[in-house]
């Protein structure tokens, strides 16, 4: 065999020799590692990013719609639910009807900003005469005024311009409103013209959430 042949497989051996030794050398090679995870969200397990569901109930009411106290329902659907608001269907001129209205913020998060205001019972027609003849009062739970005597437009104009004082509930709270309804005095034939009306109203809870110190 000549030289240069063996010259050859020594260096083919050598680097597969060094090739060798540097491959142990990575493999024995060693390093200390560690790491951080931040979770985000409210800061306790689990909370994650988000306020969880913003809900409004009212007061619970039976199949004769009489309110059942320390009951709730959603009440949010177009059509509403039944309340039954005692002398309803007895009142005549010159009565005043009233009739508290329980609600509660059901959010776990977040407070609630709410607005009560009246509208039209949707699919039913009120006879126009009685229902602008109604008057309209809504009190908090501790008596004062939020309106007073106001007409049925009259507080549908309030409602539209955002001119209602808002109550605000925390998470979680309950109060109540009161809602009263006067049936002015149109008169001897102002009285008369109004025999045999009705008026569908529909009390309309109205809530926007807001973030609470």
């Amino acid at each position: 065999m000549s030289t240069t042949a063996k010259s050859s497989t020594r260096k083919k051996t050598l680097y597969s020799i060094g090739a060798l030794v540097g491959i142990g050398a990575l493999a024995t090679t060693a390093a200390f590692t560690d790491f951080a995870n931040l979770n985000l969200g409210g800061g306790t397990d689990g909370s994650g990013i988000g306020a969880g569901a913003f809900n409004i109930q009212v007061v619970g009411t039976d199949v004769d719609g009489i309110p059942v106290p320390g009951t709730w329902q959603e009440a949010d659907t177009a059509e509403g639910v039944d309340i039954a608001v005692p002398g309803a269907d007895t009142i005549t001129p010159g009565d005043a009807i009233s009739v508290a209205l329980p609600y509660r913020n059901d959010s776990e998060k977040l407070g609630a900003d709410l607005r009560l205001w009246v509208n039209e019972v949707p699919g039913k027609t009120s006879d126009p005469a009685y229902l602008a003849a109604l008057r309209f009062s809504v009190a908090g739970s501790d008596g004062v005024a939020i309106v007073s005597d106001l007409t049925f437009d009259q507080f549908d104009e309030l409602a539209e311009s955002a001119a209602l004082t808002p109550v605000t509930l925390a998470p979680g709270a309950s109060d109540q409103l009161t809602l009263s309804i006067t049936l002015a005095d149109q008169g001897t034939e102002g009285n008369a013209a109004l025999n045999g009306g009705v008026a569908y109203v529909q009390a309309h809870f109205d809530a926007a959430s807001v973030v609470l110190p």
